[in-house]
């Protein structure tokens, strides 16, 4: 990402697009792809200083923070791998897997939507009942339905529904 030109159409991409593009860039040494190409392996402390803490023209993401970078690769859908050995010294080694985020395939990426934000309850929501709560997840768990489908549905009207 050598000029200011191309650095300020980074910022238009999408989350994904954007760590595709500095994975794929050799400039960026704290960051790259495992060697299947089907994983992308952070250094988090450089990952750091050398894409998060940029600013003004050279920056990419919109966060400094390594907390809500990793709130965004969960928000597409990444999952967090637990490497297999630990590295040598004290590197922070993040492991993160997308099966659309493939080294050599661009094309899948069109295939990594954005998660909708889940509702967090306050102490002004309205009170569910425990026991709804767990209907509602089970049948959701059991059907492999969005939340919002098994809303206050039991495992009975689950099965009225034709979702059982």
């Amino acid at each position: 990402m050598a000029n200011k030109e191309e650095n300020n159409a980074v910022l238009g991409l999408s989350f994904p697009r954007k760590l595709w593009r500095i994975v794929e860039d050799a400039a960026f040494t704290s960051v790259r792809w495992n060697d299947e190409g089907d994983m992308v392996i952070i250094e988090a402390d450089l990952f750091q200083t050398e894409v998060l803490q940029r600013r003004g023209a050279d920056q990419i993401f919109e966060t400094e923070s390594i907390k809500s970078f990793i709130r965004e690769l969960n928000m597409y859908g990444f999952s967090k791998i637990l490497p297999s050995c630990h590295s040598a010294g004290k590197k922070k080694m993040m492991i993160y897997r997308n099966s659309n985020f493939q080294r050599d395939k661009p094309l899948l990426l069109q295939n990594i939507p954005k998660r909708k934000k889940r509702l967090m309850a306050t102490r002004h929501s309205p009170q569910l009942h425990h026991k709804q709560c767990t209907q509602e997840r089970v049948c959701w768990q059991r059907h492999q339905v969005e939340p919002e489908a098994a809303s206050g549905l039991t495992d009975g009207a689950c099965v009225e529904l034709g979702i059982a």
